[in-house]
């Protein structure tokens, strides 16, 4: 690619010339110039609007420099051959802000992002991902608090809810999966096994007066053998279906205790899914490529 220069003069920084280049492409240089190659300071203009203005070392963006895209979105920090490397700050025309460690044009290290609407995240990042410890803030006052993979909540971690109900334990793409222990702000909890953010297997639920549930679950209810404490501490042991105490165990066929309200152990209501990890909120930006 050949290049006509405009205007020639002793650059300061590495003892090059200071020169204005236009190519054939339409990409317009003005700094300094090295071995026929931009070297030391210099502002590039490509034909798609983009400019870079900053260090070169060897023809390619290295050391400081800020780079501003025809959409108006910005990086200023540290480049390595043409690609944002190190420390460094992108800020998005739609408000979003991430500042921190870049390797190869990806998020890699240690960062912290920020929303218009308030939402936060700050940890890990791994090839442009959220990945391992970090804490997400969501604008109604949620947050997590624990593990990450790939921008996925995964792993071990504490989910608190803006109500006040919280969940610890293990996780898998966004999902309450494993074990764990959710609370509610009346007192209730319940210890047990989740699959894909339902109760699933076996678990014990607690109620703030003394009663407990401690038994298998399916799809989020009470599901099989289980055994039942009542308020005063008395103990039976009952079979449930879908959620309803089907019978007390031991009793004779055709003879079944009534279930009444205080009986009967309650369905727990469902806790619900955690708010989602906001994908739309530039989590996958790949603004370098």
């Amino acid at each position: 690619m050949s290049a006509e220069p405009a205007s020639i003069r002793k650059g300061a920084a590495t003892g090059g010339d200071w020169q204005k280049r236009k190519f054939e492409d339409g990409t317009t240089y003005e700094g300094e110039w090295l071995n026929d190659a931009p070297e030391g300071e210099g502002t590039k203009v490509s034909p798609d609007g983009a400019t870079y203005t900053g260090q070169w070392k060897a023809g390619k963006a290295h050391g400081e420099g800020a780079c501003t895209w025809k959409n108006g979105d910005v990086y200023k920090g540290q480049w390595q051959a043409d690609q944002a490397h190190g420390q460094g700050t992108y800020t998005a025309t739609d408000g979003s802000v991430y500042d921190g460690q870049w390797e190869d044009d990806k998020r890699h290290g240690k960062g912290v992002e920020t929303w218009l609407n308030g939402a936060k995240f700050e940890g890990g990042y791994a090839n442009g991902k959220k990945h391992g410890k970090g804490k997400f803030c969501w604008k109604d006052g949620s947050d997590y608090v624990g593990e990450f993979a790939q921008n996925f909540i995964q792993g071990h971690g504490r989910y608190s809810w803006a109500d006040g109900r919280t969940f610890e334990g293990s996780w898998l793409k966004n999902r309450m999966h494993g074990q764990g222990k959710f609370t509610w702000p009346d007192g209730r909890t319940y210890v047990g096994a989740y699959v894909h953010d339902k109760k699933e297997g076996p678990g014990v639920f607690d109620w703030p007066d003394g009663r407990q549930y401690d038994g298998n679950w399916v799809n989020n209810k009470q599901d099989g053998s289980a055994w039942y404490t009542g308020k005063d501490g008395t103990k039976k042991q009952g079979i449930w279906k879908e959620g309803k105490r089907v019978e007390w165990v031991g009793e004779s066929k055709g003879v079944r205790l009534a279930a009444s309200p205080s009986t009967a152990a309650p369905t727990p209501g469902p806790e619900g899914s955690p708010t989602r990890l906001p994908m739309a909120e530039g989590l996958d930006h790949e603004p370098l490529s």
